[in-house]
């Protein structure tokens, strides 16, 4: 058990020193495959249907107090689209992909070069909101 946890504070020091380099994370608590941010755009799949997903998207987005922009969700149900500003007026993109079997893939971009802390915060809201 020690050693489990020790490895946990080794893997979240390592995560702490190299931001943005795309550390892979698993919590299966929530759902949640791995997480990875790169190039500006956290991905992770999730174990919830797109139309779940999606409409978790949507209350994350007003809980969050972003102004909602455009929100798609294709009537096959294979991709959806979701933008929001910020107050700070940064663009907010989330996609979503159905991958089947009830698994989503999600991807979420917070201001143009991307802000990996802004879009954690999102996926947090995202799974707060299902």
């Amino acid at each position: 058990m020690g050693v489990v946890v020790a490895a946990g504070v080794l893997l979240a020091m390592i995560g702490a020193a190299l931001p943005g380099c795309g550390l892979l994370l698993r919590n299966t608590d929530i759902g949640t495959s791995e997480i990875s941010y790169i190039g500006g755009e956290l991905v992770t799949t999730e174990d919830t249907a797109i139309s779940d997903l999606y409409s978790a998207c949507s209350v994350a987005v007003g809980t969050l107090g972003y102004e909602a922009g455009e929100q798609t969700l294709d009537e096959d149900l294979k991709r959806g689209r979701l933008r929001a500003q910020t107050a700070r007026g940064e663009r907010v993109e989330i996609g979503l992909i159905a991958r089947g079997s009830g698994r989503t893939e999600l991807h979420i971009r917070v201001g143009v070069a991307g802000d990996e802390v802004r879009s954690r915060l999102v996926l947090e809201q995202i799974h707060r909101s299902l």
